[in-house]
């Protein structure tokens, strides 16, 4: 399946650096924080090596109390909801990194005793992985909208209801069909990836446009940053704003 894939340095909003940074978005940045805003920015432009691989399940089924994807079984009750409701057909594996390199340049800062630096990378790099996760569903949602499907918001492991264990076996799923990835990204003991500044996660694909363009709270749209996005399904709002 020729799925789009993403290699190029995503655009990392404001609003949502400031919300890594601890900040209000409307908060207005100090002189000091603004500088060591746009160094991060300047430095991961430079330096950083961010990308995304996405792959559609050859198989898929929604059982009575789990999901089944390419004969691996998944317990997450809450995902197997959203994705009843939406009445998804199959289910899109992405993994996305902002690379090591961040995360190494973070360390050094710190270990030269530059903690602000420290801090501001960390959260930097954090919003780059949310930046490609973005990006993906925007790529995904124009993917789908070709082939008169829609897709559905994306859920990973560690969410609520749904157990971080589980991460494994999107992990290998993603690996046994591509090795190179595992060069990328690490599945350690605890669940957790390495580099940290990883992420693995599932979007649903529906045929049920009708259904997808009348239930907001089904699509991507609502926390999707992509404002100019012509595949937009519902108005953008925040995490802030939606609590």
């Amino acid at each position: 399946m020729n799925l789009p894939q993403g290699k190029t340095i995503p655009i990392v909003r404001d609003e949502e650096f400031k919300r890594l940074l601890g900040l209000p978005p409307d908060f207005e940045l100090t002189e000091e924080m603004a500088s060591l805003s746009q160094w991060a920015r300047d430095w991961y432009a430079e330096n950083g090596q961010p990308w995304t691989y996405s792959q559609e399940a050859e198989n898929f089924e929604i059982k009575e109390d789990h999901l089944i994807i390419d004969s691996a079984l998944l317990d997450t009750k809450e995902f197997r909801k959203r994705l009843i409701s939406g009445r998804a057909h199959s289910v899109v594996l992405i993994a996305a990194g902002a690379g090591p390199e961040a995360e190494e340049e973070a360390r050094t800062q710190w270990e030269n005793e530059f903690p602000d630096k420290y801090f501001f990378m960390e959260a930097y790099a954090s919003a780059v992985v949310e930046a490609l996760i973005t990006e993906a569903s925007g790529r995904l949602c124009a993917w789908a909208d070709a082939k008169g499907m829609a897709a559905l918001p994306h859920y990973s492991p560690g969410y609520q209801g749904w157990e971080l264990k589980d991460q494994k076996v999107i992990y290998e799923l993603i690996t046994e069909k591509d090795p190179s990835i595992a060069q990328k990204i690490e599945l350690l003991s605890s669940g957790m990836l390495k580099p940290k500044k990883s992420q693995l996660a599932v979007f649903g694909l529906t045929r049920d446009l009708t259904r997808a363009k009348n239930l907001e709270e089904l699509v991507p749209c609502t926390y999707c940053a992509l404002l100019k996005c012509q595949f937009r399904r519902g108005k953008y709002r925040t995490i802030a704003q939606a609590s």
